[in-house]
């Protein structure tokens, strides 16, 4: 048994009851003897294993009381099992963040900790660890690159920011190409010269090898990266060395915001609006709101970056929120691309290519064939882009009209010709392509609708010579097919790439000059409020691909709606005129950011059970709305419930209500009784109502 000092004794005498948040879906922390051989080593922050039920489970120490705690009076309290790592794994300050989170999408502070600490963090390897000095980085440090005047005035305010030692965020709102990038790694610079970290945030893992490779060509062994695609070594290596000091330039994905550094000084977000830095499943946090929180709470500066920013982010720095940061052309004067917009109802619908599927100037149309010629004739680089993966959007029988759907989910099953497979996007579900109509027998059986695919088969027609590869989510499932992809770009290996959104978000390949927009209009009408703002975002961002070096760029944008007002916009260049008239259907209609929202689900297999849940808490919800007096508006409304858009997935039918108040607190307040009343999925902040 261990002696102890009396001051130990005496220490642990008086806080002998742990708290400890279990990741579990639990309402708060558990309290747990502290064990005479463990007393004075456990502290705020410590990582410990508990017993939890019938089995045991991890556990982080939140707080202690004394054993005297009357509301502990009566029950037979569990100990602690053990202590596997000496040091906390947290901080005082870390814990006010992780709470401040769980306050917020009011969830237990246990969920919080699931989505902070992977479990591979903990697993402690077979084999002692590398050292730091076994994985160094041999760099050779690059050269700054000389700034324009908006790059060294936005710098400028930047750098005042961070010696005023108070935080600070900044919209860093720069053209595609403007030299943002640069500015983040100044930034991060003089973070680390004042002693502080960087955490560098970026919405998908395809952009993390790129932004990478440029920070550890300024920082070498001092970068660390988090997401998803790592190896559990790797991300157990990376994290440890994080939270020992060792790198304190930190890049990642959504989740790297939770990153252990100890004391960053700089928080950058590029590409803000992005959607994919929201979490769709338990903690359903916004990786872009989690960080100007962690930077305020750590007195850092914050540096939201996009050329497209979100609404919500370009009001607030209207309003003062955010000092906002302009950068309005290029890097030596390198004009943006033009943009040509085609009409294709103009266009001539009689060609058809040899697999009877859509008409051939829907896919690939004069101007955009013409532009992919001249590019190649120059030895230069194109992509082509079409926001659907698979080979067509669903297959129909031309004789009775039936579609394959999934058995699952209330959607059509999706064609991927290369696999022969009918796939479901929801819940992964799959069939063998058919050949054959179950419905009434007939060989009549179609594609229908566009995907990459499909695109990619018809440039490979058409350019039988050049090298051509597709980049969405099939063709780079893995991190490793994905760098290959993006390298053998980079490389001029492949001459065209067709794809998704995935070559919208921040890439840079100095050769590309042509980008071809397949139906620019794809996502314009969906039933979600910010399906104009996608759009624009998308266009503009995909379109920015082009002339980033010294060569000029051609966009050509094909669409059935050239007169639509985000089209017009998009081919303008024109985010102001776009943000203007958005805004004003915001406005019209109560949505942010004229108010915050939050979306409730209910789930169930049967769809009577689903729709019986909704309508119980719409009537709680008219109760709290008639508990007003009379005379005054209501803190909140509701629309609703009705069946999603999707009505069914993975085999739960689902109902749903939207929540919309002026009011921070009062749509909290809302939440909160919803809880409590045991409403389970529910979206703060959502991203989507779809």
């Amino acid at each position: 048994m261990t002696t102890l000092n009396t001051s130990v004794s005496a220490r642990a005498k008086q806080f002998e009851i742990a708290q400890v948040a279990v990741p579990r879906p639990v309402p708060g922390p558990l309290s747990y003897r502290v064990p005479e051989a463990l007393a004075g080593k456990i502290k705020v922050g410590s990582f410990v294993r508990v017993p939890f039920r019938r089995s045991t489970s991890e556990g982080f120490v939140t707080g202690f009381v004394p054993a005297s705690d009357p509301s502990l009076a009566g029950f037979e309290l569990k100990e602690v099992s053990e202590l596997p790592f000496e040091s906390a794994v947290f901080s005082r300050k870390d814990l006010e963040f992780y709470s401040w989170v769980a306050g917020y999408y009011q969830l237990p502070l246990g969920e919080v900790f699931h989505c902070a600490f992977p479990k591979s963090v903990f697993r402690i390897p077979k084999k002692a660890r590398a050292s730091r000095a076994e994985n160094k980085i041999e760099f050779t440090p690059s050269k700054d690159f000389d700034f324009t005047p908006d790059q060294s005035a936005s710098f400028a305010r930047i750098q005042a920011a961070m010696a005023s030692g108070t935080p600070k965020s900044f919209l860093l709102f720069g053209v595609t190409g403007s030299g943002k990038t640069e500015i983040y790694i100044r930034a991060a610079r003089e973070a680390l010269a004042r002693g502080k970290g960087a955490l560098i945030l970026v919405p998908e893992i395809a952009l993390t090898p790129q932004l990478r490779r440029r920070f550890e060509e300024r920082f070498g062994d001092e970068v660390a990266v988090l997401h998803s695609g790592l190896t559990e070594k790797a991300r157990r290596d990376f994290w440890w060395s994080i939270r020992r000091g060792e790198r304190r330039v930190v890049v990642g994905a959504r989740s790297a915001v939770f990153a252990p550094l100890e004391n960053p000084g700089l928080v950058v977000v590029d590409e803000e609006h992005e959607p994919s830095y929201k979490q769709e499943d338990r903690l359903r946090y916004n990786a872009r709101d989690l960080a100007l929180v962690r930077a305020r709470l750590f007195g850092a500066v914050a540096v939201l970056g996009s050329a497209t920013p979100a609404l919500e982010t370009f009001y607030a720095a209207n309003s003062g929120k955010h000092e906002l940061l302009t950068l309005g052309s290029r890097p030596n004067a390198r004009p943006l691309p033009s943009i040509e917009v085609v009409d294709l109802a103009d266009e001539p619908a009689t060609a058809r290519n040899t697999d009877n599927d859509a008409p051939a100037s829907a896919l690939i149309g004069a101007k955009m064939r013409q532009g992919l010629e001249e590019t190649l004739a120059r030895g230069e680089q194109a992509m082509v882009f079409v926001n659907r993966k698979g080979y067509s959007n669903f297959v129909l029988c031309a004789d009775c009209g039936h579609v394959p759907e999934c058995l699952n989910c209330s959607v059509s099953l999706t064609y991927y010709r290369s696999a022969s497979k009918l796939r479901c996007h929801y819940c992964g579900f799959e069939i063998d392509a058919i050949q054959t109509c179950a419905g009434c027998a007939s060989h009549s059986v179609r594609p229908m609708g566009i995907g990459t695919e499909q695109v990619e088969r018809e440039l490979a027609r058409t350019f039988p010579k050049a090298r051509i590869a597709r980049l969405d989510a099939e063709a780079a499932s893995t991190t490793q097919k994905l760098e290959a992809a993006l390298a053998r770009f980079q490389s001029g290996e492949t001459q065209i790439l067709a794809g998704t959104q995935m070559l919208a978000k921040g890439h840079d390949f100095p050769n590309v000059t042509f980008i071809g927009v397949v139906l620019a209009d794809l996502n314009l009408h969906l039933p979600d409020f910010r399906a104009g703002e996608r759009t624009y975002q998308l266009l503009a961002q995909v379109a920015g691909r082009a002339g980033r070096a010294d060569k000029p760029g051609r966009v050509v944008l094909q669409t059935y709606m050239p007169m639509h007002y985000v089209i017009r916009s998009s081919t303008a260049q024109d985010f102001a005129a776009f943000y203007s008239e958005e805004l004003e259907h915001r406005r019209a209609f109560g949505y942010p950011p004229f108010s915050r929202i939050a979306q409730v689900e209910f789930r169930a297999l049967k769809e009577s059970a689903a729709r019986r849940e909704a309508e119980r808490a719409a009537a709680l919800l008219a109760h709290l709305q008639g508990a007003h007096p009379g005379g005054v508006a209501p803190a909140f409304t509701f629309l609703g419930p009705a069946p999603a858009a999707v009505a069914k997935v993975a085999n739960r039918f689902r109902w749903q209500i939207l929540l919309k108040s002026e009011k921070s607190s009062s749509l909290n307040a809302v939440i909160k009784t919803l809880r409590r009343e045991g409403a389970r999925f529910i979206d703060v902040d959502p991203v989507s109502t779809l």
